[in-house]
């Protein structure tokens, strides 16, 4: 991955649809520590812009951040999965109010996988850079005890 991300053709085309930061790739390692307590890390691969612009010289740089217990993750634009997570708006307030309702006879586990698939869907349909992501989205949740569970796949997903 260093390698291809480290390429200076790759950055000039990855550049060409960034909007924000500078990060070419992100990933997301999950695992349960040695007291069974599930512990999450988000790792993003930057650049560092500046050199690139002035040298045509790629910096990589992993910037691993640790994932509070019980918060959630976003891979798509968070600004926006924020704001409805958050109710920060009324426009969010009235939609999630709505939405809520309508998923609250699911177990928790469905309930969660239907909310933050709604999430990463508004996050998607309602940013003005839309065409950067795609939809539609899997939903993989971590699961004390019985480990990873597929909560949603998209059709054209390859097996599991």
């Amino acid at each position: 991955m260093w390698k291809f991300y480290g390429e200076p053709d790759t950055i000039s085309n990855i550049k060409k649809h960034m909007t924000g930061d500078p990060v070419v790739a992100t990933a997301i390692f999950a695992a349960l520590d040695k007291s069974d307590t599930l512990r999450m890390k988000a790792v993003n691969i930057d650049f560092d812009p500046r050199l690139f612009d002035t040298e045509n010289k790629v910096k990589l740089i992993d910037d691993v951040s640790e994932i509070p217990a019980n918060s959630h993750v976003s891979m798509g634009h968070d600004e926006i999965a924020e704001e409805f997570y958050a109710g920060a708006s009324s426009r969010a307030k009235d939609y999630m109010t709505r939405y809520v309702s309508q998923i609250a006879g699911l177990p928790l586990h469905q309930r969660r996988a239907e909310l933050f698939s709604k999430l990463i869907e508004l996050s998607v349909s309602l940013h003005p850079n839309k065409d950067q992501l795609a939809l539609p989205v899997d939903v993989l949740q971590i699961r004390k005890g019985t480990g990873v569970y597929w909560a949603r796949v998209k059709p054209n997903c390859p097996e599991k």
